[in-house]
């Protein structure tokens, strides 16, 4: 059993180790100017005024096409079982490096089912050539 692991956990620190130091600048706190999240923030800020004053999520608001349900815009943020699942898959990283390397473990598993859909011979190293 520790034997079919340890290729495993070794692919887990080989996909870290380079999301850390691709996503290097946003861990610094450089960012991209993304103008949807801006105009985002300003189209919330009613709903976010209501809530601090009313602690009530609001069910409308009326700063975006003349009106529209506030989930279309602003959730707050909440604790539960699926927040920890998140967590959890993505091994408590920091924002950038989680993205990148949940989209490596993805990429990760497709190869392991599309190698051990091949020959003997390349069924034995699945694990080595999924990680290339």
């Amino acid at each position: 059993m520790k034997k079919d692991v340890w290729p495993h956990a070794v692919a887990v620190v080989i996909f870290i180790i380079p999301g850390f130091v691709y996503c290097n600048p946003g861990l610094q706190g450089d960012k991209v100017n993304q103008s949807d999240m801006t105009q985002v923030k300003g189209m919330a800020h009613e709903s976010m005024v209501y809530y601090q004053k009313t602690h009530e999520r609001p069910l409308w608001t009326n700063s975006m096409f003349g009106g529209v349900p506030s989930y279309l815009i602003y959730t707050r943020l909440s604790q539960n079982k699926v927040s920890f699942l998140n967590s959890l898959s993505t091994l408590w990283l920091p924002s950038p490096v989680n993205m990148l390397l949940i989209a490596m473990f993805g990429m990760y598993f497709l190869l392991l089912v599309f190698v051990s859909l091949s020959d003997p011979f390349v069924r034995r190293r699945r694990i080595w050539l999924s990680l290339l």
